[in-house]
């Protein structure tokens, strides 16, 4: 096969029948690329190849049509059809006959395919689309320069012909990375329509949660009782998270917190509340939380950009993973800068804060200072799927009675057999001074030994922790989950000794669905059908 830079577009169909000198320059061609041979013929032109079978052009409009068995591929999409025709002058295309479009997150099958690739919209016909286990059916899907509009759609996670049940809306508009709106709302449930809502909104912004309603919750060692939070984006940098709950035999929880991203919102997959100072201290660790699924994910998270400034008040919180376990701390006020990101390769995190805060109700109110951090070296190969990882974590406070801190240092090594197989080793250390101003401010295990495996296989997971403490010699924590994929379900058991933690249910496998219209950025989604 041999490919020629040529000026003519005529060499197409004719490219040995009629010389280039008697065709007509077109400039929309100008710097088109053709391949011609005996099985394949081969055009790439403003960023899009197309293989075909037939090839004509119409000179007077400048359409370009292909026939017969046809590929486009623009970056990493590709369509697959029975004739695609290209008008040159107005940068826009139609694909019909068995349209079938693929890309890395998702599967679309239409009648037809209307594309504009200089304005990066276009629209399909009788749609189905497959993303993330779910399954997709609309009359039509428009993609604008800022939006997606559905009509008539119909979604479900069932993989038979004659779905179970069906979620219905009239209109679906989708705005990436925002937010979306359903009108006409309904359940179809085995044939019978069950349930009406006239709209329904529903939040992609990954840094926020959307509007949630009350639900029922369990308290360790409290009992069940009405749990609720919600947090939203009250414009481009600014959100507002606020919750509430309420069990037997305690004072409810409650806070409000405003916070101001400085992070271009394209860049923020992680929502913008401020690491909680009361919680496990050390939870984005690999070697400390089986909750993280992966040491990349591990080192992804103390990458990802973030700098926000945080305004709040919280009342009656609980704390987790501490020798004396409290459930009415409250910060009358609290100031916080969070800040994550990546310098030189390593990770870093810090979250300063300026709190008036009492462990209880019987207590005076402390001014203090407050500093969290971790930083995470880049990982060390050493070689035969060996690596070497290490991490830094500290705390420290200022107040009226003096300073208290520590800092606990982690050294591992991650193994990885096969690809579905992941161990580690690790042995962290502490050291602190000063004295706490409350009991839940040091470390329970300052001194502690780790190994971790996780198995990783199909729709297989199985992930498991033991942590020991030297000083003591005991195991102070077991941790494992099990999970088993089931086409677009995936039931699994999660169990943490400490903190402690049980978790059964079912979860929706919607991951790269959810992913895409997660993302602000509509470029590679609208190019899509390019």
């Amino acid at each position: 096969m041999t490919k020629t830079r040529i000026p003519y577009v005529g060499r197409i169909e004719i490219l040995e029948m009629i010389p280039f000198p008697l065709l007509p320059p077109l400039p929309m061609l100008n710097d088109a690329v053709f391949s011609v041979g005996q099985e394949t013929k081969e055009v790439q032109i403003q960023g899009l190849t197309v293989r075909y079978d037939g090839a004509k052009i119409d000179l007077a409009t400048n359409i370009l049509v292909f026939t017969g068995s046809i590929t486009a591929q623009y970056d990493e999409t590709v369509i697959e059809c029975s004739q695609l025709e290209l008008r040159l002058d107005e940068q826009t295309g139609r694909a019909a006959g068995g349209v079938r479009l693929t890309d890395p997150a998702i599967l679309l099958e239409c009648d037809s395919l209307e594309f504009d690739w200089k304005n990066h919209t276009g629209e399909a016909f009788e749609v189905t689309v497959e993303a993330g286990g779910m399954t997709i059916r609309a009359q039509s899907l428009e993609i604008r320069t800022e939006s997606w509009f559905l009509r008539k759609a119909r979604a479900t996670l069932s993989r038979r012909d004659k779905p179970e049940y069906e979620l219905l809306a009239d209109r679906v508009t989708i705005y990436p990375g925002r937010y979306g709106v359903a009108e006409s709302v309904g359940l179809l449930l085995f044939g019978a329509k069950l349930g009406w809502l006239p709209s329904m909104r529903f939040e992609l912004d990954p840094r926020v949660t959307g509007w949630r309603m009350p639900s029922f919750a369990d308290r360790r060692g409290v009992g069940f009782g009405l749990s609720w939070d919600t947090s939203l984006m009250l414009s481009e940098k600014f959100s507002a998270y606020g919750f509430w709950n309420t069990f037997p035999s305690v004072f409810p929880t409650s806070g409000l917190q405003l916070t101001l991203s400085n992070v271009n919102p394209n860049s923020v997959y992680r929502k913008l509340v401020p690491r909680s100072d009361l919680l496990e201290r050390i939870s984005s660790s690999w070697f400390d939380n089986v909750r993280v699924k992966s040491p990349e994910r591990e080192y992804q998270n103390l990458r990802d950009p973030r700098l926000s400034f945080t305004v709040g008040t919280l009342w009656n919180q609980q704390t987790d993973a501490r020798a004396v376990e409290i459930d009415s701390v409250s910060n009358q006020f609290e100031l916080v800068l969070e800040t994550v990101g990546s310098r030189a390769g390593f990770g870093l995190s810090a979250s300063a804060r300026l709190e008036r805060i009492r462990a209880d109700s019987s207590s005076n109110w402390l001014d203090r200072a407050e500093l969290l951090t971790t930083v995470q070296t880049p990982p060390v190969n050493l070689g035969d799927s060996l690596r070497l990882v290490a991490r830094i974590d500290g705390f420290g406070t200022v107040s009226a009675n003096g300073g208290y801190g520590w800092v606990r240092g982690l050294v591992g090594v991650i193994y990885n057999p096969s690809p579905s197989l992941t161990l580690g080793v690790a042995y962290a250390n502490t050291g602190s001074w000063g004295t706490p101003d409350f009991p839940f401010d040091p470390l329970v295990f300052p001194t502690s030994l780790h190994v971790r495996a996780d198995f990783v296989s199909g729709p297989y997971t199985l992930r498991y922790l033991v942590r020991y403490d030297p000083t003591s010699q005991t195991v102070f924590d077991t941790e494992y989950e099990i999970a088993l994929a089931a086409e677009s379900f995936e039931p699994y058991i999660l169990f943490r000794e400490f903190p402690s933690d049980f978790r059964m249910g079912i979860r929706f496998r919607l991951g790269p669905l959810r992913d895409r219209l997660s993302r602000r950025k509509t470029e590679r989604d609208v190019r899509v059908i390019n």
